[in-house]
């Protein structure tokens, strides 16, 4: 049941690699349909009061993936900045 010599450590560096970007990329791609089904239904559900459908469903969608996206941002930006200022060891 050999398969021939055993890959270097780069070979599966670069095949944990490609598989990592894969699963990171389906896992956006099942986040923002999620996100943009989810603000259809918001839009759907808020259509009887009178909201025009495709102008509620633009704005429920920036608001369900903007919000986080700031959220993200500003946690990165603030993780940083501290470690520039050479804060590490600080707990959250």
């Amino acid at each position: 049941m050999n398969r021939g010599p055993p890959d270097s450590p780069e070979a599966i560096r670069r095949r944990i690699r490609r598989r990592v970007r894969r699963f990171t990329l389906g896992a956006l791609i099942a986040a923002a349909g999620t996100a943009a089904g989810g603000a259809a239904l918001v839009a759907w559900l808020l259509r009887p009061a009178g909201l025009p459908l495709a102008e509620t469903w633009a704005v429920s969608g920036v608001l369900i993936l903007g919000i986080p996206l700031v959220g993200h941002g500003l946690r990165y930006w603030r993780e940083q900045r501290s470690s520039v200022r050479g804060e590490r060891g600080r707990a959250r």
